[in-house]
Parts: structure tokens; sequence; C-alpha cells
């Protein structure tokens, strides 16, 4: 894993490789946000939280919205070094 000061203030989002560039496209007009690949090849959208109280929620509804719209139903993400699933609302998911 990654050193945790490496990280701080930042959210890694484990996205499947062919959706990357488009959250990350999703995120670039609102956060600082990049593709970040490891040593072992694994690709993530990184998105570097603003000082905004309601910034972290703000991001995770703009990535849900994206997540609607491109079909993905969930995904992992890292924050503070500890890993969440955000999951895409469940009445849009039924629509």
């Amino acid at each position: 894993m990654y050193p945790e000061s490496e990280f701080d203030e930042v959210v890694r989002f484990d996205v499947p490789a062919s959706h990357a560039d488009e959250l990350c496209l999703r995120l670039k007009p609102t956060h600082l946000a990049w593709l970040h690949r490891t040593d072992e090849g694994d690709l993530y959208v990184v998105a570097a939280l603003r000082v905004e109280l309601d910034d972290l929620a703000r991001l995770l509804r703009d990535v849900q919205a994206w997540m609607v719209d491109s079909d993905v139903p969930y995904l992992l993400f890292v924050l503070d070094g500890r890993e969440y699933e955000l999951r895409a609302p469940a009445e849009a998911l039924a629509a």
C-alpha cells in the first residue's frame, strides 16, 4: 500500500480501467484530479479535497451521479487510509 502521508487530503477511487478516463474528466472541472498507475499496473482516479467543509460530500455526490450515467453500480475508494464502498443510488439503478 502507500504511506498515508503520500495521499493525505485526497480520495483514491478504484475504478474499472475502461471508465477511469471518464471519471477523471468528470471531476476535473471541480477538483484537482488525475490518474495514478501503481507499479503493479493498477489504475486509480485520485481527487484532491478542497478546504470547503462540504467538499467530500459534494465529491462523492458527483461520483455517484457519474456512476449512474456510466452504469457502474458500486466502486471502492480510499480516504485517510481506510477503504469504503460507494454505491449508486438505488432508485437510479432501478430505473
